[in-house]
């Protein structure tokens, strides 16, 4: 390197195998280092621009310091940075892969006019009755996201409660990395819902409650307030994850009690402004598990060993039969259901290797098969 010249940065010869796109980044770093040392012409971190970068920054650099790019294997230094860009490429490849596969479905009910009840998928959602349940199916992501909102009966709008509350979870919570993250994300909600009722004063004191489920690679997180439950399924019924703002948490379908069904808190619900604690929950990713979100139509009427055994390999099928079995059980409320299943996603090698048996099981073509040196071979051989 020569006094009064620009750095070139040249090709990739000598880089290890498969690292050649990796060599500018690498080169970046290498000079960031130089030029933090001499404090001049600093190149911003993500730059692209290596034009200012002139050798009156590298002025304490002499060239006999500088390893040409063909030699750096043998040096060590810069290609310990390309070996370790490599291995968290690797590392990356190597993470857990999920798929999840869900089904939501809401319905008034037979004794309720109104469906008060919201349910998203974000994003989507859905307040009016369904026919059947919905089904999805997609890849574990940046964050797949479960909400079920129960408007307060007996309050005003409680329909706009839960639909207010689902669609900005819905915004809110893809984006929650914390359990931190997705308690402030509901309080938001719970301000913005207040808000709401000042720009429309026939909204005053509605209120929900809801449950929510936020999936990606990482974990699950599960987040409640008011009485909408989330269970996770075992092999002989369920177990409640969420936890019961109401005076009657630890009433069970079964228990001769009458259920007061009054909250200790709620998304909105009063006239002034109330802050909320919401109760919050994280779990790994588990291939298999699968989790049940509802409203108090569902869990009144049944109870958990009744709602598990329900639950089969085909949450579509089971939705439907939760919903039937809520109604033969005289449901009186709104019913929401939203079932939720984590499973392992097949690698691509799984992929080819059942692609080869399926080609392997079909039956061969009618007619003698080609001799070698005829048909397809003798084309591929020119």
């Amino acid at each position: 390197m020569l006094r009064g010249h620009r750095i070139a940065l040249g090709g990739a010869e000598g880089l290890p195998a498969g690292a050649a796109a990796l060599f500018v980044p690498c080169v970046r770093d290498f000079f960031l280092r130089l030029t933090a040392s001499a404090g001049e012409d600093r190149i911003e971190p993500g730059s692209s621009d290596y034009s200012g970068l002139t050798s009156q920054a590298c002025r304490q650099v002499s060239p006999s310091q500088v390893v040409p790019p063909h030699q750096w294997q043998a040096a060590g230094r810069p290609s310990t940075l390309i070996s370790a860009r490599i291995s968290s490429v690797k590392k990356a490849s190597r993470a857990p892969r999920f798929r999840v596969t869900a089904a939501a479905f809401t319905h008034t009910g037979r004794v309720r006019p109104v469906n008060e009840d919201c349910i998203g998928l974000a994003p989507w959602q859905a307040q009016a009755s369904m026919t059947s349940p919905r089904s999805f199916d997609q890849p574990l992501g940046h964050g797949f996201v479960a909400i079920v909102a129960d408007g307060m009966g007996g309050h005003a709008a409680g329909d706009v409660a839960s639909r207010y509350a689902v669609r900005r979870l819905a915004e809110l919570l893809p984006d929650a990395a914390t359990e931190d993250d997705t308690v402030f994300a509901v309080r938001q909600v719970n301000a913005g819902l207040y808000s709401e009722m000042c720009r429309e004063p026939r909204w005053a004191a509605m209120g929900t409650a809801v449950a929510g489920l936020t999936a990606c690679p990482h974990g699950i997180t599960l987040v409640n307030v008011g009485d909408v439950r989330i269970y996770r399924a075992k092999r002989r019924g369920l177990v409640q994850l969420s936890v019961d703002d109401s005076l009657d948490a630890d009433w069970e379908p079964g228990s001769l009690l009458p259920r007061s069904g009054v909250l200790t808190q709620s998304l909105g619900g009063v006239d002034v402004f109330s802050d909320i604690v919401p109760h919050v929950c994280s779990e790994p990713c588990r291939p298999g598990a699968t989790y049940l979100l509802c409203s108090d139509g569902l869990y009144e009427a049944l109870s958990a060993e009744d709602m598990g055994a329900l639950i089969g390999p085909d949450l579509v099928r089971s939705a439907q039969a939760l919903f039937d079995a809520a109604m033969a059980a005289a449901s009186t409320d709104n019913v929401s259901i939203i079932l939720v299943r984590v499973r392992a996603a097949p690698r691509a090698g799984a992929r080819r290797r059942r692609s080869a048996r399926r080609r392997a099981a079909r039956p061969p073509p009618p007619g003698p098969l080609p001799q070698r040196g005829e048909g397809i071979h003798r084309r591929r051989r020119k």
